[in-house]
């Protein structure tokens, strides 16, 4: 793969996994940009593969990951699945010599994360994670409330999840046939959303001055 982008060529990408993310959130802003060309998807289902067709017509539709990469040519990948598949699917592409972008949570464990830093690390990929709530509306209230001093001292953070089964179709890549895909699917929501409260004001960057070494206390604690 060529280390830069050839001057008025958009990159060249691929989804993998062609789940509602992918469909109501990534791509339609792929789209947007003319700076980016979706020339490929991963997507087993054949009901999932279908409605590719008719979203990206002229879209390479590929049963798994290690066929794309290997006949693709890329510049980067973005990761849609469950996120049990992450990581696997993160140093496939790093090793491939693809950047990544992938969805929320990166990974979910420890040993995952350290796995997939050494990949993208001797690969010298880009390995990018979607984390959009931190700009959601929810959050930025958040953080003029705290800031303002106007809630007190937070101690605690929650989210709650109940599930939905009347709008739950297929996901990622068909994982609905796999129980602990999609329980991961859930809790990889959870876990990826539920700290926003707490780290907004520290990470807001309208206000620079949080991330100061000079400020010794938590700044979420009510001075």
């Amino acid at each position: 793969m060529p280390e830069h982008n050839s001057p008025g060529r958009p990159l060249r990408g691929a989804v993998i996994g062609f789940g509602n993310v992918a469909l109501n959130a990534h791509v339609p802003l792929w789209q947007q940009n003319p700076n980016f060309d979706i020339e490929a998807v991963v997507e087993p289902s054949p009901t999932r593969a279908a409605l590719v067709s008719r979203v990206l017509p002229g879209a390479a539709i590929y049963p798994d990951g290690a066929t794309l990469l290997a006949n693709h040519e890329l510049d980067f990948v973005d990761i849609c699945t469950p996120p049990c598949f992450h990581a696997d699917q993160i140093m496939a592409a790093c090793q491939a010599g693809v950047h990544v972008f992938c969805e929320k949570p990166l990974v979910t464990s420890s040993d995952s994360f350290r796995q997939v830093k050494q990949a993208a690390d001797a690969s010298g990929r880009a390995v990018f994670t979607v984390n959009n709530w931190k700009y959601a509306p929810i959050f930025a209230k958040t953080v003029e409330l705290t800031a303002a001093d106007c809630i007190g001292e937070v101690s605690l953070s929650a989210s709650c999840a109940r599930p939905m089964p009347e709008v739950a179709p297929p996901i990622g890549v068909g994982s609905l046939k796999w129980p602990e895909a999609v329980f991961c699917s859930i809790m990889g929501g959870i876990i990826s959303t539920w700290c926003w409260p707490l780290s907004a004001r520290r990470r807001s960057p309208s206000q620079p001055e949080w991330n100061s070494p000079k400020r010794t206390a938590p700044a979420w604690k009510k001075r």
